[in-house]
């Protein structure tokens, strides 16, 4: 029996065909009888006939049925397998990628090991009626493959020298990435090296492509290199010694010694800012008596005198002599020319004493942090606290250093 899709009531079907129909969708099943109940219906769409009036009526196909329904898609297994299928679809269908013109016979109820991508099924031509309207599926992109191994065969070298950051990864490839343990973000490797890298532990991995996620990791560890002073090692200044000596700021003793606790000699602050900075001469001042042309470190004493940093006493400058707290606090202060201050919290510091707003300047700027509540002003500062509290400086003030 059938019926148009929206009408109430059923006509029998008595013979191989209906005719004399309008156009629309139609829909048809087995009629119910007394052994079993009306079947499932089956929709069919009878098109409007051509207009043209030279066409023969008994040349033409009948229209086509309509979309097949229940045709569903599942997705390749990975990525690139073409494993992928469309099932729900019956003998007597056809289908074709989209983009293709041939259309492929379908045998069963599922097509099988098709790559992703667009399908279109549609009931085929017949020797009556015109092959149907199109249903379309998609196929999704299976799932990337699983990682593979960690590499494997690298090398780690260390820094040259401690505090150098030279330490090197070799053995390593193109397509693989590298990051810190305890970093988030992957460096691409663009080489078969890794070059200027820090001490510590670094993971290496094979990058996700879209074939392939990441590999697993492989852990490499850089190790420090040995300090450029004999006398550094574990001393609680030995990262930043290593960097002024990197820098050559520094150059130590003829013995590979720094002295980091040794009090600095006037001499040697000169010595080690006039290699940091360049400085301009603001005045015209005549040599101190105590440092003649001969002196090994004339020339940086005279350039420091000359740009104000430092003004000896009564004409001498006592280059031998140990550095004070408070006469590096006024070096400090005037090379970076932080703004000199009136407030200080350190209780041994006279508000009479003539370096009081030049150790406020350094409290308050956050390079000076003394010890329980003190600056000790006239002990004698190391040869490690000056580098620290250069160091900080240059962090809290920007100051173009040579070399730089």
């Amino acid at each position: 029996e059938y019926r148009l899709v929206g009408e109430a009531t059923w006509t029998k079907v008595t013979g191989a065909e209906v005719i004399n129909l309008a156009p629309g969708n139609y829909e048809v099943r087995e009629a119910e009888t007394a052994t079993h109940k009306a079947g499932e219906s089956v929709k069919v769409n009878v098109r409007e006939g051509a207009t043209d009036s030279s066409s023969s009526s008994s040349s033409r196909l009948l229209p086509g049925p309509l979309a097949p329904a229940g045709v569903t898609a599942q997705s390749e297994s990975m990525i690139g397998k073409a494993d992928g299928k469309i099932l729900g679809v019956e003998k007597g269908q056809e289908y074709r990628k989209v983009g293709s013109t041939i259309w492929q016979p379908i045998t069963g109820a599922e097509i099988e090991n098709l790559s992703s991508g667009e399908y279109e099924i549609r009931v085929a031509e017949t020797s009556i009626y015109e092959a149907g309207e199109i249903v379309t599926v998609v196929v999704g992109v299976g799932l990337i493959e699983q990682g593979l191994d960690a590499p494997t065969g690298m090398v780690a070298i260390a820094e040259s020298v401690f505090g150098a950051k030279d330490g090197e990864l070799i053995g390593v490839e193109i397509g693989q990435e590298y990051r810190a343990v305890g970093t988030t973000e992957w460096q691409p490797i663009t080489s078969t090296k890794v070059t200027g890298l820090a001490p510590g532990e670094y993971e290496v991995r094979i990058a996700e492509t879209p074939e392939h996620q990441a590999s697993a990791v492989s852990i490499v560890k850089i190790e420090e290199g040995p300090s450029m002073f004999s006398d550094t090692d574990g001393h609680w200044a030995n990262a930043l010694i290593a960097q002024f000596a990197l820098n050559q700021y520094i150059t130590g003793y003829p013995d590979q010694t720094f002295r980091p606790n040794e009090p600095l000699q006037r001499k040697h602050l000169a010595v080690i800012l006039t290699r940091m900075f360049d400085f301009e001469a603001k005045r015209d001042l005549p040599p101190f008596s105590d440092v003649p042309e001969t002196h090994t470190y004339y020339a940086e004493i005279m350039t420091m005198q000359q740009a104000g940093i430092i003004d000896g006493y009564e004409g001498y400058f006592n280059p031998n002599n140990n550095t004070t707290r408070a006469q590096m606090a006024k070096m400090i202060v005037n090379v970076f020319e932080i703004p000199l201050q009136d407030e200080t919290s350190f209780t041994d510091v006279d508000a009479a004493h003539w370096s009081y707003p030049y150790i406020a300047a350094l409290e308050a700027a956050e390079i000076a942090l003394g010890d329980n509540g003190k600056f000790n002003p006239n002990e004698p500062v190391t040869r490690a606290q000056f580098v620290a509290f250069l160091a900080r400086a240059l962090e809290k003030f920007e100051k173009q250093q040579k070399g730089n």
